[in-house]
């Protein structure tokens, strides 16, 4: 491990070689650099970095083209969207070797949680780019199970629809199964984890990883109490690989080895990625805010702590029959990919309908609005009546966040998971 000193030299070096690689070879950067007359042959400290504006979803989405790097014309790169935790789904591409690097970063940080590549894994997600590859014919289905449980060693359950009977058959595959990994949004498995309980249930999992939400110290207790697991967190975001994790300390440190994280004078969590050239992501706003902290004087790791991480909260929307659906998965679903929509907030106060708060993009056409109601209906099982409203902003609570996903409707008593 590097001390300090040497860790923060190192990022110094490897900032000014992205900031060296971004001026000459990609359009938006040089822009950028030359209106602020920003020069990477001067950058000598971290704190010269915050002269560069921000690098927003709204730049990446309409300025693609002027990002990428003309080093890397004609070379095969991986095209990938961000995710939908944050504001709009957005493209943007990495070279294959930022790729296999991130995953090894990834590998090497599960290990310090407990999670090793052998290990039995079940996942409680709704991202479907995560999951077992899709197939149109029973025959690749089957492989792709196949493939999935014996040679990944891993089982998929689907965290879209969370009623109490669907709890129940995930919580059977899990006793079943006996994964010693659990990944999953901390409201899903939260939700889990209470309807254990309710039923004076346990179930045993060695390690369970939260990502894609912010997580409350009463979910992880009650997830820690109903599977009688150790709990670890991760913060990460598709464009960067793993910006953050937490390890035997508890303590959520920054991946310094593919990252630069700062914090703006707003709390926004601003990210620079130092692995992928093809495509610069220099001061990116990745959509949540945050406080860092430097290590403690006896910390034998002194990679930096985000020890505070206002991610986006989603509530859990309730359906008319009982079907509960976290906002997360809801918002990870995609509904607004190939239309003009730059982001949208669902607001259920309400059992059987939905308000969507919707911003229209640039490339916004005629029709986007009726796509995106059909695709919502569809995603919440046609049970909510889905009304649209079009507006220039979306709301922020007072501490200034925007909540993607807010449910006002509640369990009546006696019924459901808690």
């Amino acid at each position: 491990r590097l001390d300090s000193t040497d860790l923060r030299l190192d990022t110094v070096a490897r900032l000014r070689a992205l900031l060296r690689h971004a001026r000459d070879t990609a359009p938006f950067h040089r822009e950028r650099m030359t209106a602020v007359g920003f020069d990477p042959e001067r950058f000598t400290a971290l704190e010269d970095l915050r002269a560069l504006p921000r690098l927003t979803r709204a730049d990446l989405a309409g300025r693609a083209a002027d990002l990428l790097s003309t080093a890397f014309a004609g070379r095969p790169l991986v095209e990938a969207r961000s995710g939908g935790t944050t504001s709009a789904a957005v493209p943007f591409v990495q070279t294959r070797e930022a790729v296999a690097w991130k995953d090894a970063a990834a590998h090497a940080l599960r290990r310090r949680m407990g999670w090793t590549p052998d290990a039995r894994t079940a996942w409680l997600w709704g991202a479907a780019q995560d999951g077992p590859a899709p197939a149109r014919d029973p025959l690749r289905r089957a492989k792709a199970y196949l493939t999935s449980r014996c040679l990944d060693r891993g089982i998929w359950l689907g965290a879209g629809d969370l009623s109490d009977a669907r709890l129940d058959a995930h919580a059977a595959r899990l006793r079943s199964f006996k994964p010693h990994v659990l990944q999953g949004y901390p409201s899903a498995v939260d939700l889990l984890a209470r309807r254990l309980l309710a039923r004076g249930e346990r179930l045993r999992v060695p390690v369970v990883v939260l990502t894609a939400e912010p997580v409350f110290p009463e979910q992880r207790a009650r997830i820690a109490e109903a599977l009688g697991a150790e709990v670890r967190a991760f913060y990460g975001a598709r464009e960067c690989g793993w910006i953050a994790a937490e390890g035997w300390d508890d303590r959520l440190r920054v991946n310094t080895a593919g990252v630069h994280v700062e914090v703006a004078d707003d709390g926004a969590l601003l990210v620079t990625d130092l692995v992928n050239f093809a495509m610069p992501l220099i001061r990116y706003e990745v959509g949540d805010r945050g406080r860092l902290e430097a290590p403690a004087p006896g910390d034998v790791d002194r990679r930096p702590v985000i020890a505070a991480l206002e991610g986006r909260t989603n509530d859990v929307f309730l359906l008319p029959s009982g079907r509960r659906v976290p906002g997360v998965t809801a918002d990870l679903r995609s509904y607004r990919i190939g239309l003009g929509v730059l982001e949208a907030q669902l607001v259920q106060t309400e059992r059987a309908a939905l308000d969507v708060n919707w911003v229209p993009a640039p490339a916004y056409a005629a029709g986007d609005e009726a796509k995106m109601a059909e695709r919502l209906s569809r995603m919440f099982f046609g049970e909510l009546a889905i009304r649209l409203h079009r507006v220039d902003r979306l709301p922020a609570s007072q501490n200034g966040k925007v909540r993607y996903g807010v449910s006002t409707v509640r369990e009546p008593a006696g019924e459901g998971a808690s």
